[in-house]
């Protein structure tokens, strides 16, 4: 119920502002703008009340906006508009009657067709998303888009989560994508008190609507309604052919059960929405549409600031139209300078002042910071599926590219040869060769969709004119065939066109199919660690399973595959860490591990029995045997948790030798091996077989660091068969360069039987510097041979190095000092926006008062006195 109630008072509040200011003509501009604009004041109102005013978000504060707005649109429909609120608070409700409702609905019967069609998508797509969880199951950018959701969350304080900025400082701080709607999901979420995978599904469900809603306002305004409805259902359901990516494909139902929460679908609603007020505003010239138009380029620039770049070349191609179509053409240009680019640089610097972050400024910062050969896209995906990709695309719309030619669309085909332009830098080897080598430039492909799917309800429309005239009969159109044969060519391609790529969507059907049956990694995670993460703490685990487990959990992670970052900064950070954090899971180097785990406090360990990951056993046996982890879930996923106390539990690795020989090596006469049928702990122990008469020695691989004055523990099991005439065990003490120091003895006594042997003993003072150590068993047998068995050997040290001085860590893991500097100058850069935005806000104020006032006219009457004086 509390989510049905935020819902309905959001786009109620929009739905307010976009019916007094921004002037809907139909249902479908009217929800458009009501999302948009609901979703916009939510997330300002929420700001204001978290970060400003200190106030705890709750239902009841955000109920105070309803009676906020509706103050703030009377003042303005009283100062500035047409006090359409106060006489329609004179008219009497009986006008508002049953027959007046049903005669407005079958005035827009059509555009409640199309409006079916899309809330239909948007509960087809809510089931599949809730009973097959197709985009958790695909994997990618959603686990991101989830944390930064949490994060948001944590930022209001509407939750408390451990996440991976925490560990890693400024992974997620200033993330170019948390705009609006991630705010007014976050609140959504945290006050209905509902998951954040439910949250990401009500995102996907408003973004399907947004962006449908706003693709069918901008053809309408620059077409008819009925042109806006075939666009819409092409884009929706003609399948473009092998493509694999939904960001190559992202209009298509299919591709938006994956990616439909993404914030770039988002951004392309508000693009389509920020298109139409450019369009409208042309044609009428209201107060409104310039308020709209710097909402739009601000919400573009603090959602996706690649989307608000496509903005703004699309936007400049209609002004260029605009102006070559104008027959006062200086007028026209300045009409666009006061309309278009002053409302543009008010948009962008009030995005400055957005407090989750500052796309512009960290592009302008982090620059320097990116290293070329990383950012090509070859290194990312392969160049296959890029040249796959523009064919899809162009296999389902280029038919549309003659149409639009014939009608002389110069925004329309610029649009189109532009993008794909783009989009050919990076189709083959000469993308190396190209100014910029950033890869996500390659989503401007898929936009070009849109005009060539115009030029293609333009051709279906004319044939859909030609064969539906009653009064001429149909073979009388055919019978100049010379006349007709220049329309027939371009309908025969586009019959053809559809048929083909028709045929194409069992393969694209077939493909989500898989991720029906793909393992639900996120759904098994979260079984795993729902138990232990009430209180959160630090995990070590895979970077792409780190990338999983911040989002389905409370858990704080090292870092996550930097193969999905925010903006530049982080791709250094996280590509440092991931290699640091992948060779830590591939060592099983106690000190190592116990460095980094004290260096980051980190509280558990995620293993993973993966065919490609050879060391887990190993790291395994490490973490238990030598730091004393406890195994809280043994299953594909093993999660270990830290001791109480975090301390050495046993400086030798692998001492019951259940894993063969793995950190022991020997040399001398005879055998050494492992064996099942004997052993005192767990299933195995090692026996020493010297040849008759000869010696056999085992040892540790590795030293171990001591001082003078310290004291060794040693406890094991010893057992021998046969006759084995002499049997001793040694610490010797090394120094730096490998030199024996000193070695101290103990004599082991011959017996059948199993002995408990505990060698306590003093480090020789026999130098002033650190020294390290080895423990070596060294067995002689007699005539007719025999057998030494040695198990649960545990080796401990009082000492007075600290664990600290004697651990190591990874250098990848700290941070860029230059990362900090880059932080630490962004409000300088703020406070220069901030003014810039006043001066132009200021500039924009006194064109408008000088428009609507006649202040105008005494300027020119006194410009025109001067001149004649």
């Amino acid at each position: 119920m509390s989510l049905v109630l935020l819902l309905l008072l959001s786009f109620t509040i929009g739905a307010l502002f976009a019916r007094f200011l921004f002037y809907p003509t139909d249902i479908i501009e009217f929800l458009s703008l009501s999302i948009f604009l609901g979703e916009l004041l939510v997330s300002i109102y929420a700001l204001v009340f978290a970060l400003l005013l200190k106030v705890i978000l709750n239902i009841f504060v955000l109920v105070l906006m309803l009676p906020l707005s509706l103050v703030c649109l009377v003042v303005y429909d009283y100062k500035f508009g047409s006090r359409f609120i106060f006489d329609w608070m004179k008219s009497p409700w009986r006008q508002i009657t049953v027959k007046k409702i049903l005669r407005y609905l079958r005035k827009e019967k059509i555009e409640l067709v199309y409006l079916l069609v899309i809330l239909s998508v948007v509960v087809a797509y809510t089931y599949i998303s809730l009973n097959y969880r197709i985009m958790f199951r695909s994997g990618g950018d959603v686990f991101q888009h989830m944390a930064l959701l949490k994060l948001v969350e944590e930022i209001l304080g509407l939750r408390n989560y451990y996440l991976v900025s925490e560990t890693y400082p400024m992974g997620y701080t200033y993330d170019p994508r948390l705009g609006p709607n991630f705010v007014f999901v976050a609140v959504v979420v945290s006050l209905s008190r509902i998951d954040n995978e439910a949250g990401l599904i009500i995102m996907g469900m408003l973004n399907i609507i947004l962006l449908y809603t706003s693709i069918y306002m901008f053809v309408k305004e620059l077409r008819n309604k009925e042109i806006a409805i075939i666009v819409g259902i092409i884009l929706l359901f003609l399948i473009p052919p092998m493509i694999s990516l939904p960001t190559y494909s992202y209009f298509t139902f299919i591709d938006l059960l994956r990616c439909a929460h993404y914030p770039q679908i988002y951004a392309l609603g508000v693009l389509f929405i920020g298109l139409w007020v450019c369009l409208k505003d042309n044609k009428a010239n209201k107060r409104g549409f310039i308020v709209l138009k710097i909402l739009v380029i601000f919400v573009l620039v603090v959602s996706h600031l690649l989307t608000a770049a496509m903005f703004l070349v699309i936007e400049f191609l209609f002004i260029l139209e605009n102006i070559a179509k104008s027959q006062h053409k200086i007028d026209a240009l300045m009409d666009s300078l006061k309309r278009d680019i002053l409302p543009f640089g008010i948009g962008v610097s009030s995005a400055m002042l957005w407090p989750l972050n500052n796309a512009i400024v960290l592009l302008i910062l982090t620059l320097q910071l990116t290293r070329q050969a990383s950012a090509l896209i070859s290194a990312v995906e392969p160049l296959t599926i890029r040249q796959n990709a523009i064919i899809g695309i162009l296999l389902v719309s280029i038919y549309g590219f003659p149409y639009l030619v014939r009608r002389k669309e110069f925004a329309l085909t610029l649009w189109v040869l532009l993008f794909l332009g783009i989009s050919m830098i990076y189709l083959g080897p000469w993308e190396k060769q190209a100014p910029l080598h950033l890869y996500i430039l390659f989503r401007f492909m898929p936009l070009a969709r849109v005009p060539l799917t115009i030029g293609i309800a333009d051709g279906l429309l004319a044939i859909i004119n030609a064969f539906s005239s009653a009064h001429v009969a149909f073979f009388s159109r055919l019978s100049s065939f010379e006349k007709r044969l220049a329309d027939l060519i371009p309908v025969l391609i586009i019959i053809c066109g559809f048929l083909f790529s028709i045929s194409f969507l069992g393969y694209k059907t077939s493909g989500i199919a898989k991720f029906v049956n793909k393992p639900d990694v996120a759904k098994q995670l979260r079984f795993v660690l729902e138990p232990y993460d009430d209180h959160g703490g630090v995990l070590i685990a895979f970077p792409y399973t780190s990338y999983v487990v911040q989002a389905v959990s409370n858990f704080s992670v090292l870092t996550v595959t930097y193969g999905h970052y925010g903006h530049a900064i982080t791709a250094e950070l996280y590509r440092n860490r991931t290699e640091a954090l992948n060779k830590l899971l591939n060592s099983y180097d106690f000190l190592l591990w116990l460095g980094t785990i004290m260096e980051f406090n980190v509280t558990h360990i995620l293993l993973e029995k993966a065919s490609w990951y050879g060391k887990y056993w190993l790291v395994r046996a490490m973490l238990e045997d030598q730091l004393g982890f406890e195994v809280l879930h043994d299953g594909y996923f093993t999660l270990l948790r830290r001791p109480s106390k975090l301390d050495i539990y046993n400086f030798l690795f692998n001492p019951s030798f259940e894993l063969g020989l793995i950190g022991w090596h020997y040399w001398g006469s005879g055998n050494v091996k492992t064996t099942s049928n004997i052993a005192v702990d767990e299933n195995k122990s090692v026996y020493l077989e010297p040849l008759d008469g000869k010696d056999l020695h085992l040892q540790n691989n590795r030293f171990f660091p001591i001082l003078a004055g310290d004291t060794v523990i040693l406890t094991f099991n010893f057992r021998m068969e046969g006759n084995i005439t002499s049997a001793d065990v040694a610490i010797g003490f090394w120094d730096e360069k490998n030199a024996l120091l000193a070695n101290i003895w103990a004599e082991l006594d011959v017996s059948e039987d199993w002995q408990s042997y505990i060698l306590v003993t003093e480090v020789p003072n026999v130098s002033d510097e650190e020294m390290y150590f080895r423990i070596t068993f060294n067995v002689r047998s007699g005539l007719g041979g025999g057998r030494v068995y040695i198990d649960n050997i545990t080796c401990k040290t009082i000492t007075k190095l600290n664990l600290k001085n004697i651990t190591y860590v990874d250098p990848q893991f700290y941070l860029d000092e230059r990362i900090e500097e880059v932080y630490e100058s962004i409000p300088s850069f703020n406070s220069k926006f901030a003014l810039c935005g006043t001066v132009l806000t200021i500039l924009q104020a006194i064109i408008i008062i000088l428009e609507n006032t006649g202040l105008r006219k005494c300027l020119r009457f006194l410009v025109k006195r001067n001149s004649r004086g």
